[in-house]
């Protein structure tokens, strides 16, 4: 019998209320499979088997997911809204050289997950989750807007890929300079566009 623990046993789990149980049994099967993942492909990981590594019930499973693929959506959107806590300081501070290397030292803590999304061909849902939250911020948002969003959003979000993929040679200072580079037009778009936006949100 393995001696290995699953992740709710790693968080040493007492008693909880309903909604922080539920929000723990989320996080255990999130890093359970992204683990599993690292190892197979999704389609060839079983329930039963997820269950068991996340430490907890297939009832706990359903009542809190429909299936593998919403596991990653929801991983996924838990990234990007902490990643986009930093995104959203650099939208609103002219010199953003150090929220882009804070951003891309969080990437590279978290390297072995966003490599395991890469592997599986779900880089999509990076690039959806990313424009979704940049555009909210500027709601109601005109066409040229949206595709000047878009076009910065794919950008960014294709060389964090790369990075990724190319085994991350390069520092996060180097790769936040290229991203400062490219970023600091799109920003003086959007700030001639958007005035009350960025006055609002000055330090």
């Amino acid at each position: 019998m393995s001696d290995r623990k699953s992740e709710m046993e790693k968080r040493h789990v007492l008693r909880f209320s309903n909604e922080k149980a539920n929000q723990l049994t989320r996080e255990c099967l999130q890093t359970a499979l992204i683990h599993l993942m690292a190892e197979k492909d999704l389609d060839k990981i079983s329930i039963t088997e997820l269950v068991a590594r996340a430490g907890v019930s297939r009832t706990a499973f359903y009542s809190n997911y429909a299936s593998k693929e919403e596991i990653l959506t929801g991983w996924l959107a838990d990234s990007v809204d902490q990643l986009f806590a930093l995104i959203r300081e650099a939208l609103r501070k002219g010199d953003i050289s150090e929220l882009y290397l804070l951003l891309f030292e969080r990437i590279r803590q978290d390297v072995d997950s966003f490599s395991v999304l890469f592997k599986a061909n779900l880089q999509e849902l990076l690039f959806s989750r990313m424009e979704e939250c940049v555009l909210k911020q500027f709601t109601p948002y005109d066409t040229q807007t949206k595709y000047l969003v878009t076009a910065w959003c794919g950008a960014f979000n294709y060389l964090i890929i790369r990075w990724v993929k190319d085994g991350m040679k390069e520092s996060p200072a180097e790769i936040a300079g290229l991203c400062k580079e490219f970023t600091d037009s799109f920003i003086a778009r959007l700030r001639l566009k958007y005035p009350d936006y960025f006055a609002a949100r000055e330090i």
